[in-house]
């Protein structure tokens, strides 16, 4: 959409007005009549004409009018992250003066408090020479304060400073103090006055009557006008050395067919993106030559000096390639793009079935006559226990309660469905318990638990499993010790801190009223095929850069 196709959108006018102005427009008297009507409102006689006008009607009904027109001082321009933004630092001699009271600091060190009257005009819309869109803010000061200001450096920069914390703090945005630029301008745009209005206390308001005009007039000022600013500089505000630019992330995924199928890891990294695109607005850089950008596995960083002093670093989400990344500058946006391939991480679904104890083997008669009469048999050497946890694998933490204890026995509720059966392993290692299983999440993709606990100092003698009809594990501990309330366990994330929690304070026996318990052994996970898909085009899918 070009520059003149947005304005005319921004109008906000019907097709039927618009036609009916453009048809107006095509007859030569119809154009006479708005020449006219141009020069009458632009005439200055006219306009003083108008506010006197104005003045004496508020009058009548006891409100006291006053047209403040900013006179030109100098200009500030800055940016809000997005476009430029101008301010016109003006005078009137309807503010007040600025005022100053001596005081001192908590050193003791003896100084002044400026207070600086000021009026706020309301934000409008114009565009720089690029005829680019941009804001103006009029700030109106007392004629004596824009004379101290010419004559010394740091009252200028306090009245700056005063200027750009007004605009901040009545519409909420936030300006870049660092980038500061003075073009060589006395005011930006075209000079609209503002209305000043309050009430007129001699004026007795129940006598006022305006007849047909009452419904069209403004509303009635406020019986305390509010005060727009009253600033006062109690210290030399300091500024940051470098500005924050604003910045948006956004993702991007690539088609995978191997996500389509029905293997059992094709989602596993289905919603991890493949791309991550950063749009950081840089609007007073006018090419990439003015930045350094560095960028890391899990880090971006950006900084300028000249002629404007950026910096950025942004914690990435994701890992990334920084190798393959790229980046480009629009110079007519000021927007730098940068475009990063994420590394997808290898999560392996564990190979259950190497992991699975092998069945037990049934010795015929023959295999027992074969042994010698009276020969002992050769003593078994244990094998060394270890952790069934994998390093190299993620996994989430389930939760848990605990449904009943009774004596030396206890039972755990994980509160996770849809659990498969055959994934479950479970290991005893130096009084911790160690616990492993696999649900099957949205998407039909599988999602990896795992679990420790510890009852130290109760030695666990025995276990055992249970499936609910939602497909929720129930593990059974028999200890060497009767279970109390008071009874302390640590429970969390394999490798990592644990939390330590009561019996009494993960008891919740309604749980168990609502669970079937079935061996096992009864379970079948059935996991649902998804349909074919069959493309006519083999570049039905494009991607566009």
């Amino acid at each position: 959409m070009s520059s003149s196709e947005q304005k005319l959108e921004d109008l906000k006018i019907t097709r039927e007005e618009f036609d009916r102005i453009t048809d107006a427009l095509k007859q030569e008297e119809f154009r006479k009549l708005f020449v006219e009507y141009c020069e009458e409102i632009s005439d200055p006689e006219n306009r003083k004409q108008y506010e006197a006008e104005i003045k004496q009607l508020e009058s009548q009904r006891g409100v006291e009018c006053n047209f403040v027109h900013p006179n030109p001082g100098f200009v500030v321009k800055t940016t809000d992250g997005k476009e430029k933004v101008f301010i016109n630092i003006a005078k009137n001699d309807l503010v007040d003066r600025p005022s100053y009271e001596h005081a001192s600091d908590s050193s003791g060190k003896i100084g002044m408090n400026w207070s600086l009257p000021l009026i706020q005009a309301p934000v409008r819309k114009d565009v720089d020479k690029k005829d680019q869109f941009c804001s103006v803010y009029d700030v109106i000061f007392h004629p004596e304060t824009l004379e101290i200001a010419e004559r010394d450096s740091r009252f200028r920069q306090m009245v700056v400073h005063t200027a750009l914390d007004a605009v901040t703090n009545a519409y909420k945005i936030e300006l870049d103090k660092t980038n500061l630029r003075f073009p060589r301008m006395s005011y930006k745009g075209i000079a609209k006055p503002t209305v000043i209005r309050k009430k007129n206390e001699d004026v007795d308001q129940s006598t006022v009557d305006m007849g047909p005009l009452t419904d069209i007039m403004p509303p009635m000022p406020e019986e305390k006008p509010k005060i727009i600013m009253d600033h006062v500089k109690k210290q030399e505000e300091k500024l940051p050395e470098y500005t924050t630019p604003k910045y948006s992330i956004k993702y991007r995924k690539n088609l995978e067919m191997h996500e389509y199928t029905n293997q059992i890891d094709a989602k596993i990294n289905s919603s991890i993106p493949s791309h991550m695109v950063i749009d950081i607005n840089l609007p007073l850089l006018k090419s990439a030559n003015d930045l350094i950008l560095d960028v890391s596995h899990n880090k971006l960083s950006l900084s300028s000096e000249s002629p404007a002093k950026y910096k950025l670093e942004v914690n990435l989400s994701y890992e990334v390639d920084e190798k393959e990344g790229n980046a480009s500058f629009n110079k007519e946006k000021r927007i730098l793009t940068v475009t990063l391939p994420i590394l997808v991480r290898k999560i392996g679904v564990p190979d259950i079935e190497k992991e699975r104890k092998p069945p037990i083997e049934v010795l015929s008669e023959k295999d027992f006559t074969e042994n010698e009469v009276g020969q002992e048999p050769e003593a078994e050497i244990p094998a060394e226990i270890s952790s069934i946890f994998d390093s190299s694998s993620i996994y989430e933490t389930p939760d848990f309660h605990i449904l009943s204890y009774h004596e030396a026995e206890l039972q755990i509720l994980f509160e996770t469905p849809n659990i498969r059966p055959d994934s479950i392993k479970e290991n005893v290692l130096d009084d911790n318990f160690e616990l492993i299983f696999e649900s099957i999440g949205e998407g039909y993709f599988p999602v990896f638990y795992g679990s420790c606990m510890n009852f130290d100092p109760f030695h666990i003698l025995k276990h055992d499993f249970k499936i609910s009809d939602e497909g929720m594990l129930i593990l059974k501990l028999k200890f060497d010790a009767i279970v109390k309330d008071d009874q302390t366990f640590c429970y969390g994330a394999p490798n990592s801190e644990q939390n330590r929690y009561t019996v009494q304070e993960m008891h919740d026996p309604s749980k168990m009223e609502a669970l079937k318990l079935r061996s096992i052994d009864q379970i079948e996970v059935i996991y649902p095929t998804p349909e074919l898909i069959k493309f006519e085009s083999e570049s039905i899918f494009k991607i566009e850069e």
